[in-house]
């Protein structure tokens, strides 16, 4: 990291040049992934090759929250555009080895990854869950990460402050066992079910960080690679309700899938 009294500010023009809006709509970061550059707005600028990852940092920008934006935002992105898969998601080990929860923001899944670590099955990854092939399913690679706990999930588990920090795990224990899409609805009881290949595909690549699809060729690898990850791995639909009260229905159910999955 460098903290440049006034980094330069790359260009968000140029046809290979991608930008990613916030909930809202605004602009929050653009980069170019064939030139090994992003730019997140107020944070910085990441230049990145296969071995490093390097900061411009804005001067005004507290440690911690470049450090916040690396783990969530930047080592994501940057190895989607180096050919990994990375999904949007939190994750944890069970017995039949890592399961994914993915959703978009604000839908429940580190409030899950959470109330499984309290099951005792430790917690894998929150916000971006990256994955290498190796052999008949992919290994999840382990990335800094520690689960983020909004205040109503916070008070319902009595809990504050950091939680579950990432365990000491070693790459060959992660197989991924299975990819869980969240859905929140107001139904009165969670419902889990197995996607066919074709639903499966199209919810693992809604979920997919993207880096690099202005270059056909990168975007025609990251479509293989999805559909074989949503082919050799089971993925579930689970529908659960918008009710923190059913958080341990909601357990049981991903748990009796996943388990079902396995045989």
């Amino acid at each position: 990291m460098r903290r440049p009294p006034s980094p330069p500010v790359p260009s968000p023009d140029g046809a290979s040049v991608e930008r990613w809006h916030d909930r809202d709509g605004r602009l929050a970061g653009y980069g170019d992934a064939e030139q090994g550059w992003l730019h997140l707005l107020g944070v910085g600028t990441f230049t990145f090759t296969p071995e490093t990852i390097e900061v411009s940092a804005h001067p005004d920008r507290a440690l911690d929250a470049i450090h916040d934006a690396h783990r969530r935002l930047a080592l994501p992105l940057v190895l989607a555009a180096l050919g990994h898969q990375v999904l949007h998601g939190s994750a944890v080990l069970m017995p039949q080895g890592v399961v994914a929860l993915c959703a978009p923001s604000g839908s429940g899944k580190s409030t899950l990854a959470y109330g499984f670590t309290r099951r005792g099955l430790p917690p894998v990854a929150d916000d971006a869950v990256a994955l290498e092939p190796s052999g008949p399913v992919p290994l999840v690679i382990p990335l800094p990460f520690y689960l983020r706990l909004r205040a109503p999930s916070k008070a319902h588990f009595s809990v504050d402050g950091i939680l579950a920090p990432e365990p000491d795990l070693e790459r060959e224990e992660l197989p991924l066992a299975a990819v869980v899409i969240l859905e929140r609805a107001p139904v009165a009881a969670p419902d889990v079910q197995r996607l066919s290949p074709a639903e499966a595909f199209r919810s693992v690549l809604a979920q997919a960080y993207d880096f690099g699809m202005a270059d056909p060729a990168r975007r025609r690898r990251m479509v293989d690679g999805y559909l074989s990850l949503a082919s050799t791995v089971p993925v579930f639909r689970a529908t659960v309700p918008d009710d923190l009260r059913m958080v341990d229905s909601a357990l049981d159910a991903i748990e009796r899938a996943v388990a079902s999955a396995a045989g």
